[in-house]
C-alpha cells in the first residue's frame, strides 16, 4: 500500500491556470493536442489546438521516451489527476534518490474521453465546465484517438465512472500494453455484477487479478477542492505491497 498526500504545498495548486514555458515538437497532428509557447493564445483566437505528433516531440524539455501516463476520464477527477501528475517531478534530494529507487520522471500526460466533440473543445480552450477555474496544465496532451491516448503507456489512471468502466476498457482494450498498471479512482461496484472497478479492469484486460498491477486510489477528497490545492489525503492500495 502507499499513502499520497496532496495539497497547497505540493505544488498542485502552481500547476493550474499558471502557464510554463515548454518546448513544441515539431510534426503534423496525429491525435495528441499540446500547447506550446503561444498555442494556447493562438488555440483560442482560432478556434484550433496545436497538435503534435509524440514520437520524438519534447513538451517542457522532457523526451517522449520517458515515463508516458495516460489518464482517462475526462470529468472532474481525471482533470486534477492530471494537475497532480503534471507537478509530480521526483526530487534529487527525496529518499528515494537516496536509495536509488527513485521512481522516473513523468514525461508525456494525456488524457482521454469517450466524447470526441468534448475533447476537441478541451484541447481548444483548455479549460472545462466541469471544474470552474481549472486550466489544463501545459504538460498534458489532449487525446483525440483511442491510440494515441493509451499508446505506450508505462501508467493508466482510471478516473472513469464504475458504471462506464466496462464500455471504455473493452473500447481501449487493443491499444493497451499487456502488464501495464492501472490505477483506479472509480467509487462504488458496478451494477448487476458487484465487481469492484479493479476488478472489472481485470475481467476486461483478461488474465485475472494478478496479470497486471491494479491500485485502488481513494479519498475521502472532492475534486473541486483538490483542484484549488486544499490540502487532503489520498490512499493507494493493491492486494500485494510489491
Amino acid at each position: 500500500t502507499g499513502v499520497a498526500r496532496l495539497g497547497a504545498r505540493s505544488g498542485m495548486g502552481a500547476s493550474l491556470g499558471s502557464a510554463t514555458n515548454s518546448q513544441s515538437p515539431p510534426g503534423p497532428t496525429k491525435g495528441l493536442c499540446i500547447p506550446g509557447g503561444g498555442a494556447r493564445k493562438n488555440a483560442r483566437a482560432s478556434g484550433k489546438a496545436a497538435c503534435y505528433d509524440a514520437p520524438g516531440g519534447m513538451v517542457r524539455g522532457v523526451s517522449w521516451p520517458m515515463h508516458h501516463v495516460a489518464v482517462l476520464g475526462s470529468g472532474q477527477m481525471g482533470l486534477v489527476c492530471t494537475a497532480m501528475l503534471a507537478s509530480a517531478t521526483p526530487s534529487s534530494g527525496s529518499a528515494g534518490a537516496a536509495s536509488g529507487d527513485e521512481p522516473p520522471e513523468i514525461g508525456r500526460i494525456a488524457i482521454w474521453g469517450h466524447e470526441l466533440e468534448a475533447q476537441h473543445r478541451l484541447a481548444q480552450v483548455r479549460t472545462s465546465p466541469l471544474l470552474e477555474g481549472f486550466s489544463l496544465p501545459d504538460r498534458v496532451a489532449v487525446a483525440l484517438t483511442d491510440e494515441q491516448a493509451v499508446q505506450d503507456a508505462g501508467l493508466i489512471v482510471c478516473a472513469i465512472p464504475a458504471q462506464h468502466i466496462r464500455e471504455a476498457f473493452t473500447r481501449l482494450k487493443p491499444h493497451i500494453q499487456p502488464g501495464v498498471p492501472v490505477v483506479s479512482t472509480a467509487k462504488g461496484l458496478e451494477q448487476g455484477s458487484l465487481l469492484r472497478p479493479t476488478e472489472v479492469i481485470a475481467q476486461v484486460l483478461a488474465g485475472g487479478p494478478g496479470s497486471r498491477p491494479l491500485a485502488a486510489l481513494r479519498g475521502p477528497t472532492i475534486a473541486a477542492e483538490l483542484a484549488r490545492g486544499l490540502p487532503a489525503t489520498m490512499i493507494a492500495a493493491r492486494e500485494t505491497a510489491q
